[in-house]
């Protein structure tokens, strides 16, 4: 996204898709460059047990309960309020953004990087409201939540 900005393209669906599409492909073709390229003379794919199968995903039923609370918790009221104080700040950067305004992603004290995230989810949905608009931070919650209990969990055992 940044290097759209700086190119001076223009953020819609298209340029949008084909950046994360790009992005993808890169990390896949690293990803293919460290495994290799095919498992030949690997021999067969060895079958587990099913009992194997049951206790492996045993221990992950406690981390599926907690991510389950935590997106109830977080994502039920999203569209709670109107916008306030740094949301609105943020979503006019980001419309400004739209515009062709480069400069409201340089003078943003955090960084680019929300300003970017609010672009990329607006060009795909092709709207700025409250619930698309914090949708990726409230994701991005769970998912700490959920990374944090397996830390803790990897640290302390169960």
């Amino acid at each position: 996204m940044l290097l759209l900005v700086l190119a001076r393209l223009p953020l819609n669906v298209f340029s949008v898709a084909g950046g994360l599409g790009a992005l993808t492909l890169l990390f896949t073709f690293i990803a293919w460059q460290k495994v290799g390229p095919g498992l030949e003379g690997r021999g067969p794919v060895s079958r587990i047990p099913k009992e194997a199968a049951f206790n492996a995903l045993r221990p992950a039923s406690p981390l599926l309960v907690i991510l389950l609370v935590a997106a109830l918790l977080r994502l039920v009221n999203i569209h709670y309020s109107d916008y306030q104080g740094d949301e609105a700040d943020i979503l006019l950067r980001a419309i400004s953004l739209v515009y062709g305004h480069t400069e409201a992603i340089w003078t943003h004290s955090k960084g680019p990087g929300e300003i970017l995230l609010l672009n990329a989810i607006g060009a795909l949905t092709g709207r700025f409201d409250e619930q698309t608009a914090r949708l990726p931070f409230a994701v991005a919650g769970v998912i700490s939540i959920g990374l944090l209990a397996w830390l803790g969990r990897r640290l302390f055992n169960h």
